[in-house]
């Protein structure tokens, strides 16, 4: 248990690749907030002009009904509003996928100290194609674990299940694109992944254990200083997006502290 111990604290021994690392999760989301409000903002004036001042459903179907010529051309603009919002939403879909990729890219290139370049970049979208099939056995397991602990009542224990699910599941991320990063081959790193969790579980699982400690504390933070002081909805938004960045970043290093072998040992890893 002391090794565990000893290598959980200096898992927060960090060098100029975790800044990094920030800073490219930090663009990311900036871009794409930007994405998402400039496409908010376009929905909203084609919204505006298809109802070309109508306020009411009444007055609609009252302008339909009294001019077919008005009710031919308001069909038009729904088309081209509906083509707009499928279009825009599959603009935003396409660009959080490669946007991403890329960004993890870049991190895991900073984190085992490998040169970033663009090759073989768009295996990293055929990786994340595959991962929402991920997300799903995990979002499933989170609802069991949701459903059992709702049995207490008592919403802060049921938030603590939750965190333990979330936090197993981006361990199981991490190591998988770690190993992903090494061979670049979808399944083959995902065999890999399951065939060094068999060989490493004790490791893994003590990962587990104090990255879910460590993201309790800083919830239960949060939980007093939301219980002490009136925090805004959007502070308290952007408080959270603040933690989950350091904290899925810091377990992305974490974890590739622990299961690289000591002939992989770089000198990043203090």
């Amino acid at each position: 248990m002391k090794h565990y111990w000893n290598t959980f604290l200096s898992s927060f021994k960090l060098d100029k690749r975790f800044g990094y690392a920030i800073l490219a999760d930090v663009l990311f989301w900036l871009l794409m907030t930007a994405l998402f409000l400039s496409f908010a903002s376009l929905l909203e004036s084609q919204g505006q002009a298809l109802k070309g001042g109508v306020t009411s459903t009444e007055q609609l179907q009252q302008m339909l009904l009294s001019s077919p010529e008005k009710a031919s051309q308001f069909l038009g603009e729904l088309k081209w509003f509906m083509g707009i919002l499928i279009g825009g939403l599959l603009v935003l879909i396409l660009a959080f996928l490669f946007l991403y990729s890329l960004k993890q890219k870049f991190i895991w290139s900073q984190i085992l100290h490998k040169g970033f370049t663009c090759q073989r970049y768009w295996r990293w979208n055929l990786m994340h194609l595959v991962v929402p099939f991920l997300i799903a056995v995990f979002v499933l397991l989170g609802l069991v674990v949701r459903m059992f602990f709702a049995l207490t009542k008592n919403q802060v224990i049921g938030g603590v299940g939750v965190l333990v699910v979330v936090t197993l599941y981006y361990l199981f991320y991490s190591l998988w694109a770690k190993n992903f990063t090494h061979h670049y081959k979808v399944f083959e790193s995902l065999g890999h992944t399951f065939s060094e969790w068999k060989e490493k579980g004790k490791s893994l699982w003590a990962v587990w254990l104090f990255a879910s400690l460590v993201i309790f504390l800083l919830f239960g933070i949060i939980y007093l200083l939301n219980w002490q002081f009136i925090v805004s909805k959007n502070t308290n938004l952007i408080i959270n997006i603040v933690i989950w960045v350091l904290f899925l970043n810091w377990l992305s290093f974490y974890t590739a502290r622990v299961t690289e072998h000591e002939h992989e040992h770089h000198p990043g890893f203090v």
